[in-house]
């Protein structure tokens, strides 16, 4: 009895065989389970890789930016766009900032244009701002190689792409102004309707001569209008005072031509926008 009481049963056949296949199928079960969240896994370490690197190369462009290092910033943009999944829009827009530099304005416009189809609204000012000054780079090299009716096209375009910005762009203290974007797009769209020719928005034509209180300049008086009461005079003091007054009124018209011939022939008042 003691000795039957000492040994341990043993299992059977059928229950051997039946431990085994218990064990193969938890096994091949776990393997499932690994390999059907490996790919998972994967994504999530791409992922946290690629925000690591982003943030890398994302400072790399604004280092080579501001060092008017248009192959730095290029090279930053194309390590930006290396597995592209988040933030789209951020590679293009450091690709168009290289562009920029590199002089090469075509390409930049088709950088911005697809940064920004590509953006979300906290970013789309700052995109447009681009765009817009790129158009407007564009436009100005049309002009000064004579081409006229495309350098209104390209003024128009620009034109268009600042009334499209939305409201939240030109309201102070929104996220997306942050930077003054809406004052540069005003000032853009300004230069561009007057580079286009456009009349006055209260559409009056500006002219010469005296302003009025509210700023506008007024009509040249005519040299037969009757002098200001108090003023008489001989009719030598009154051909006196008429050519005095024409004098003013051609010295304030040849101040309003250099000043606007200044004004269209300069730069835009900003450079773009520095990449994220």
């Amino acid at each position: 009895m003691t000795a039957l009481l000492g040994r341990r049963p043993t299992a059977g056949p059928g229950a051997a065989e039946e431990s085994a296949d218990e064990r193969t199928t938890r096994l091949r079960r776990r393997s499932r389970l690994l390999l059907g969240g490996l790919p998972f896994v994967l994504a999530f370490l791409l992922a946290a890789a690629k925000l690591v690197g982003m943030s890398a190369f994302a400072q790399g462009a604004i280092v080579a930016f501001d060092g008017k290092d248009a192959g730095g910033v290029a090279s930053a943009a194309a390590g930006m766009g290396f597995l592209d999944l988040v933030e789209t829009h951020k590679s293009h827009f450091a690709a168009g900032d290289a562009a920029v530099l590199a002089g090469d304005w075509p390409r930049a416009r088709a950088e911005f244009e697809e940064a920004l189809r590509r953006t979300g609204p906290d970013d789309e000012c700052t995109v447009r701002v681009n765009l817009v000054l790129t158009i407007e780079k564009l436009g100005d090299a049309a002009r000064e190689a004579g081409d006229a009716p495309k350098a209104g096209a390209l003024y128009r375009d620009g034109e268009a792409v600042a009334e499209a910005a939305p409201q939240g762009c030109f309201q102070q203290n929104s996220p997306q102004n942050q930077q003054q974007q809406g004052q540069r797009l005003s000032e853009a769209k300004d230069r561009l309707q007057t580079k286009q020719g456009s009349p006055d928005p209260s559409g009056q034509q500006g002219q010469p001569g005296q302003q009025d209180q509210s700023g506008q300049q007024g009509p040249v008086p005519s040299p037969s209008a009757a002098p200001p009461p108090g003023q008489g005079g001989t009719p030598q003091d009154q051909r006196l005072r008429d050519l005095e007054r024409k004098s003013q009124a051609g010295q304030q018209e040849r101040s309003d031509g250099q000043q606007r011939d200044d004004y269209l022939d300069s730069p835009p008042t900003a450079p773009v926008d520095r990449p994220w």
